[in-house]
């Protein structure tokens, strides 16, 4: 049961044990428990690292079970402290990148071009070479319809290639409907879209091995830089992952309104109430284990939940999971 609290199996079945028994030594707590004294020896550790236990040793005393989850609920909400302010981190250093005393951008990995044509051409040749996946910051979106156009000839090129893109606008984008039509043809052409409040900077990613930035946000087409530095493209590709998944489905404000669920919220609850842990929900929607947490403490704010147990218990008695 606290498996899905981030404590193991073998650790709860010790700490129930000590809980309700004392022992004088670990082989006569891992005959107890049927377990070898190897993994006794493990999961008594695990407890003291947690604070969960007064030591490492079988006749250790351990807190009560209201403070033993007390505990791990405090260490899984550490965890998506340290996620915000990797956030946090990651928005500053987009926000500051164009300042070249806060990352070299003269390193002769990067190329700077200017012209609409050559800008132009220099992206196609990237989109062109895309293999796997193309991610976009789109603080807006193409009004013209020569822009328009070429966006769409754009897109389908590397579509049909089987390149997966993902692109993030604002949510003021769906105030337009000529914004809307454009993202309605993109996602009926098989790319993701998702809205956002706030993006600190266009951007494009292309394999996680280039990064388009503009030189002048204000005027994009004056003037470009291709980055191609490693640990740059690292900091603004968990950027985009992270915005990435506080971002909304786009074409699902329908079903938020109907009962304040996302997309990503309504998947966590479907597969929480399959009997899945935090892991395993992980590995089926293709995101992390901090990921999935964050989505979680998101359904325990709006259900005023303590641990998912009562998530559930809420959940079904707004009829959430009937309706999954």
């Amino acid at each position: 049961m606290l498996d899905e609290l981030g404590l193991t199996y073998n650790a709860e079945l010790v700490y129930t044990a000590l809980l309700n028994q004392r022992f004088t030594n670990i082989a006569q707590l891992a005959s107890h428990l049927n377990l070898a004294e190897t993994e006794t020896k493990s999961a008594l550790v695990l407890l003291h690292e947690f604070h969960i236990s007064s030591s490492a040793e079988a006749n250790a005393i351990v807190v009560s079970a209201a403070k033993a989850v007390q505990i791990l609920l405090d260490k899984q909400e550490s965890g998506l402290l340290e996620l915000e302010a990797k956030l946090e981190r990651s928005q500053k250093i987009a926000a500051t990148f164009i300042n070249e005393h806060e990352l070299n951008i003269d390193s002769a990995e990067n190329e700077r071009v200017f012209g609409r044509e050559r800008i132009l051409r220099r992206l196609s040749e990237l989109g062109a070479n895309a293999k796997r996946q193309v991610d976009t910051f789109a603080p807006k979106a193409p009004r013209s319809r020569t822009t328009l156009d070429a966006s769409h000839k754009a897109n389908l090129e590397i579509l049909n290639r089987g390149v997966f893109s993902r692109t993030i606008y604002l949510d003021s984008a769906s105030n337009d409907q000529r914004t809307q039509d454009h993202l309605d043809w993109l996602q009926a052409h098989g790319s993701q879209v998702r809205l956002t409040r706030d993006l600190p900077i266009p951007m494009i990613i292309f394999d996680n091995k280039a990064a388009v930035l503009p030189l002048n946000i204000s005027h994009a087409m004056e003037g470009i830089l291709v980055v191609k530095d490693h640990s740059t493209i690292q900091a603004l590709s968990e950027l985009f992952e992270l915005i990435w998944m506080h971002a909304t489905p786009f074409g699902t404000s329908k079903n938020l309104a109907a009962d304040g669920l996302s997309e990503d919220e309504r998947t966590v609850l479907r597969l929480l109430n399959q009997g899945l842990n935090d892991p395993q929900v992980a590995r089926k929607m293709g995101r992390t284990d901090p990921q999935v947490r964050y989505i979680i403490k998101s359904l325990k704010t709006k259900t005023n939940a303590r641990s998912k147990f009562e998530l559930g218990a809420l959940a079904a008695k707004a009829g959430w999971l009937a309706t999954l």
